[in-house]
């Protein structure tokens, strides 16, 4: 089947005020929209993070979001719907600090889910507590992050912390309670003029937690409720009633990055790890599935730069990895269930190999052009019963980015992304059994991820400075994204301030 590749309107509006002179709110625009983000792998190191801009500024935002979907995984939204706010900070001062932060919430309405009351879903996939009826979920999201740096002559350090906190529930049966937290802390440092380089290393810690608490107000005809293993499978011992889970898990990470003192060469390597158990509390806490998820990242960057323009590539490999423990459990006694034995029954595991070049021209204006191709596959698999799928892409993309200022009080972006994905091959072998609503929506996914997918987006953005230290922009956008005889829509609007 065909998918006829077709012209969406993405655009995002946004407005903000910044705290800078006009030359100063020009070069973060052109910062925002320029190489930084290329290279932007290296502030995962906090000691790095001078890198992100030589100029302080403030954002309060306000944001709009709406999505609606024909093709996606089921066990996710078919759309979402809401809004938000959004704080940051990011201060220089002249003694080698750097000081940055953000705060945001966002409220938003998650539609028409099926198989999945749990969130933080791409976390914990496929280990889902889950029924057959589902629906609208209402969720709300607060996060906060801050970090500081301090350089010296040869040596620098820094640290940075992540907060987020989520909630969604629903006001019809079956009707899920769920909060998680996720508490990350990261710490780095950099050795400068190292044989004309910069040697940096980082570490850092995650605690992540989930409840899900499931009531139904209705006394007759409730669903049974699942707790999911790999690809539609579950433990009969803990079907029914078991309307509690608790996710509770602890990982680590550690990079390396390398920057020659031109900085024209980057070298980033890191790999994180996040052990996640599902304990059921009406079964003695008896631990259900662990779930070890683990992903590599690795890139080289050159650039070349000349006087009114720079040009480069990349070359890029992400691999990530899911690996499900499983327990064998005996017969419910006055305990509860217990644990005979466990055996690694699921993996997931997708890698991305990729090249992007760029070309950024340097003036008055700015033009940025950034084509990539990549080959991903995707390994789906589940032992104790045969199950799986695998499928593998062939991807082309190009990034696309104008600023333009006019009488030093107007500002204009543009950007437009476009995506083109081919499947090479598929293959998969799911259960297709008297589950008629577990096999349809396993199939139903195995369809999804099989299809060739066609994206645009564009955004434009529009700044104007009310005073030397007063400016408003605004962004509009829209994207659409095109699968056989299915289209998704995304579209978005944001309104802010910058001091």
């Amino acid at each position: 089947m065909r998918a006829y590749f077709l012209t969406p309107l993405f655009i995002v509006m946004s407005a903000s005020l910044w705290g800078q002179v006009p030359d100063t709110l020009y070069r973060n625009l052109k910062n925002e929209y320029g190489i930084r983000n290329f290279v932007r792998s290296i502030t995962k190191n906090p000691s790095l993070m001078s890198s992100w801009g030589s100029d302080s500024f403030s954002t309060v935002e306000a944001h709009y979001g709406k999505s609606e979907n024909e093709a996606y995984a089921k066990q996710f939204p078919s759309g979402t719907e809401g809004f938000g706010v959004r704080a940051e900070s990011f201060l220089e001062y002249k003694n080698g600090k750097r000081l940055w932060g953000s705060a945001s919430y966002q409220n938003q309405k998650e539609k028409d889910l099926r198989w999945n009351e749990s969130i933080d879903r791409t976390l914990i996939y496929p280990y889902f507590t889950a029924d057959s009826i589902g629906g609208d979920m209402q969720t709300e999201r607060y996060a906060f992050a801050g970090g500081y740096l301090k350089h010296y002559k040869r040596f620098g350090w820094g640290a940075a912390l992540n907060y987020a906190a989520k909630l969604a529930s629903r006001n019809r049966d079956p009707r899920p309670k769920n909060i998680s937290s996720d508490l990350r802390i990261k710490a780095g440092g950099a050795l400068r003029d190292f044989y004309h380089l910069t040697l940096a290393l980082h570490g850092s810690f995650e605690k992540y937690t989930q409840s899900n608490d499931i009531k139904f107000f209705s006394e007759t005809g409730q669903p049974s409720v699942y707790h999911l293993n790999g690809l539609g499978y579950y433990n009969n011992l803990l079907k029914g009633n078991h309307l509690r889970g608790i996710y509770d898990g602890y990982g680590y990470g550690a990079g390396a990055q390398v920057v020659n003192q031109r900085g024209n060469w980057y070298l980033a390597v890191d790999y994180e790890r996040l052990q996640v158990e599902k304990y059921i509390p009406d079964e003695n806490n008896v631990v259900a599935s662990t779930l070890v998820n683990s992903q590599w990242n690795a890139e080289i960057t050159k650039l070349f730069h000349k006087k009114s323009y720079a040009y480069g590539l990349k070359l890029s490999y992400s691999n990530r990895q899911k690996a499900g423990i499983e327990p064998l459990l005996s017969a419910r006694n006055s305990n509860g269930a217990e644990v005979l034995s466990t055996h690694k029954n699921y993996t997931l595991k997708t890698a991305d190999y990729r090249l992007s070049l760029i070309f950024i021209s340097e003036g008055e204006s700015q033009l940025l052009i950034s084509p990539y191709v990549s080959y991903q596959t995707h390994r789906e698999d589940y032992t104790l019963i045969e199950s799986f799928e695998h499928f593998s892409y062939l991807a082309a993309g190009l990034h696309l980015s104008y600023t333009q200022a006019f009488q030093r009080k107007h500002y204009l972006c543009y950007t437009l992304d476009w995506l083109s994905r081919r499947t090479l091959s598929k293959e998969y072998l799911l259960r297709n059994d008297s589950q008629r609503s577990l096999s349809q929506m396993l199939a139903d996914n195995a369809q999804y991820l099989s299809s060739d997918e066609h994206r645009l987006t564009l955004g434009i953005e529009y700044n104007h400075r009310l005073h030397d230290n007063l400016s408003l922009f605004t962004r509009v956008g829209s994207a659409i994204a095109l699968f056989p005889k299915r289209v998704n829509y995304l579209h978005s609007l944001s309104i802010g301030i910058h001091f």
